[in-house]
């Protein structure tokens, strides 16, 4: 959008110029005509930003529940229960991120080309072979009841803002009514988190390729030491390196990873522990993981940082632990009972 913006812009200061210096009736019009359609596209943008004042009546919510945000425009969300707590989280992640949640899900379930044409077609193939989507709904069928309540939760909030009509612009410009929001979506859009912040793929057929050929010790050298190095895949299963070049090309390319640290309390000023991350996913605008506060029932105060598209938090702290995770293996940590200080996500 800003870029349509911009575009908009350059044309009516070139116009505008040639009208001033020529004196051509047409131009002063192309010009003008310029001007108020890029200021009605900018009313128009100004229109689909979020709420942030009023009420909004949101069928299936058993009490009021309450959103405000800070001086840096991040969501604190109060409610008197889970259930409603996840579902306003769901009808604000909606009103901010819509369209990249929508992109998310399409990714996770290659579905790019319905919406970019056959540029997407071999990505789309890509990401239908891995079963992101088929992970998702495998998940979702052995989530427990009360993870499941969450996850609809929050896809209700999503469906109580694509009702009310009040869609991004993006949506108008690719002439697309979203399909509503189902709690795979949410696991769909998690997995696709993960296997972003994961070793690129092709690295990971690399390096099981040389394992299996040179032995674990010259895989262990030259790589970390994973799980591959102890047992070697059948080398039928592994692509050749036509194939291999295939799959590195239509695989997402991506800069990302990440660490997560944990102190004791013994070696913190305060005796309490501490625990933090740091996330780095691949660069874009915005960003899919935000900050947001939760505050739930019996006064529990959740503060991290959330994915679009998924309830609840990846990282962040209570008043009596926190939890942090990275692109590693055993890269979670959590900890309890404490008030940690200074922790969270970075």
């Amino acid at each position: 959008m800003l870029r349509l913006f911009g575009l908009a812009g350059a044309i009516f200061v070139v116009l505008l110029l040639a009208a001033l210096a020529t004196g051509a009736p047409v131009l002063h019009a192309l010009a003008l005509l310029t001007g108020l359609a890029a200021a009605a596209a900018l009313a128009g943008l100004q229109l689909s930003r979020p709420q942030g004042r009023g009420t909004v009546r949101l069928d299936g919510l058993q009490a009021p529940a309450a959103v405000r945000r800070d001086e840096g425009g991040a969501p604190h969300i109060a409610a008197e229960n889970w259930h409603d707590l996840f579902q306003a989280q769901g009808f604000v992640a909606a009103q901010e991120r819509l369209w990249q949640m929508e992109v998310a899900r399409r990714t996770a379930a290659g579905r790019l080309a319905e919406l970019c044409g056959e540029s997407c077609l071999e990505r789309d193939r890509f990401m239908r072979a891995l079963g992101l989507y088929r992970l998702a709904e495998r998940a979702l069928a052995d989530c427990p009841d009360e993870v499941r309540a969450c996850l609809e939760a929050y896809a209700d909030g999503v469906n109580a803002f694509i009702r009310a009509g009040k869609l991004p612009p993006e949506f108008a410009l690719a002439r697309l009514r979203p399909e509503p929001w189902r709690a795979v979506d949410s696991l769909a859009v998690a997995k696709l988190l993960a296997f972003e912040l994961a070793p690129p793929v092709a690295d990971v057929v690399v390096r099981a390729r040389v394992a299996q050929v040179a032995g674990p010790e010259m895989a262990a050298a030259l790589y970390a030491p994973g799980p591959s190095d102890a047992s070697p895949p059948d080398p039928q299963q592994l692509p050749d390196l036509g194939g291999l070049c295939r799959l590195a090309m239509w695989a997402p390319q991506t800069v990302s990873g990440g660490t997560a640290w944990a102190l004791a309390g013994t070696r913190t000023e305060s005796g309490l522990p501490i625990a933090g991350c740091s996330l780095e996913t691949a660069p874009r605008a915005p960003s899919p993981l935000h900050p947001l506060t939760l505050h739930g029932p019996g006064g529990a105060r959740l503060e991290g940082i959330a994915l679009a598209g998924l309830p609840g938090l990846l990282v962040g702290q209570s008043r009596h632990f926190a939890w942090a995770l990275a692109p590693s293996e055993g890269g979670t940590a959590r900890l309890g009972p404490s008030r940690p200080k200074g922790s969270g996500a970075s």
